[in-house]
């Protein structure tokens, strides 16, 4: 029996865009699939709120116009998931920082669900998409959205490094997907045979190097996969020379793979930006959903 990663809740955000019309379905899936309560939130960004009552005094009520209209938003919401899922979400709505309020009180059993682009798209790809800056400073797993969620996650891509964030994000996987075939991949860093036009290794050695490397990598991800309590009838195991972030997006396209499970280094907000290139590549590139694991403590 696989050893799942604990998951008691699932925060949904939402700008009622698109996106994250998206993400409040497949989070309500979530939580029907695992039996958690499920909450959709939007965030009334208090600064701009009031940059825009200082500029306008003469408009009374600005505030709980705003107020009023989100909260008929989020009702819709909730009752369009409801009708398409049979889960119901609850609402809340926030005035504050997007992000602290996002953030606020997620713990390691807490699973925040963001839409992969949001309302602002130009300026998301100008200063990082939201899924992402939500991601660097979240110290939960964080999944981002992208396709729409027209049932339950069957291909399943966890790339490790082997590092100890790799059993967290492979257990995640098993939780959030239970009936999911996964494919665990490494992708190695080619080795160059050459440097310019100087040999450094023979084709002999190289080819002997990188057959021990396949060995050691592929017991090691054996190992992996059964400290996370799964089997090979559950889990392929795929190794390739090649640069992980293009490993990982031709897999996705190769498998039509529906979601990405990737672990994550840095353990608090100190570290945040180690999310990494690599994963930073793949939330912004991948065509599926994207699910981020923090390392164990």
């Amino acid at each position: 029996m696989s050893k799942t990663y604990p998951l008691r809740a699932i925060r949904v955000a939402t700008d009622f865009s698109d996106y994250a019309d998206r993400a409040a379905l497949r989070g309500a899936r979530l939580a029907a699939l695992h039996g958690v309560p499920g909450e959709l939130l939007h965030v009334l960004d208090g600064p701009g709120v009031r940059r825009v009552r200082a500029l306008l005094p003469v408009i009374a009520g600005l505030d709980k116009n705003l107020g009023e209209a989100a909260e008929k938003a989020l009702a819709a919401t909730v009752e369009q998931v409801q009708s398409a899922t049979g889960q119901a979400l609850a609402p809340k709505l926030v005035e504050g920082n997007v992000m602290d309020a996002v953030l606020k009180g997620a713990d390691d059993g807490t699973l925040v669900v963001v839409g992969g682009q949001g309302e602002h798209a130009w300026q998301d790809k100008m200063l990082g998409t939201t899924a992402e800056r939500i991601v660097r400073q979240n110290t939960a797993p964080t999944l981002a959205v992208h396709r729409e969620a027209k049932g339950d996650y069957q291909r399943v891509l966890v790339p490790v490094d082997l590092s100890r964030a790799s059993a967290p994000a492979l257990r995640m996987a098993s939780t959030i997907a239970p009936g999911a075939r996964i494919s665990l991949l490494f992708a190695y860093t080619p080795i160059p045979a050459a440097f310019g036009n100087y040999p450094v290794i023979t084709e002999h050695d190289l080819s002997r190097a990188r057959g021990e490397l396949d060995a050691r990598t592929t017991q090691a991800l054996e190992a992996l996969r059964d400290e996370c309590g799964l089997s090979a009838d559950q889990v392929d195991i795929i190794s390739a020379h090649d640069y992980p972030a293009r490993m990982i997006l031709d897999r996705i396209k190769r498998d039509n793979a529906d979601l990405v499970v990737m672990g994550k280094h840095g353990d608090n907000r100190v570290a945040e930006w180690l999310i990494g290139s690599v994963t930073a590549r793949v939330l912004s590139h991948a065509d599926c959903d994207v699910l981020v694991v923090p390392a164990a403590g």
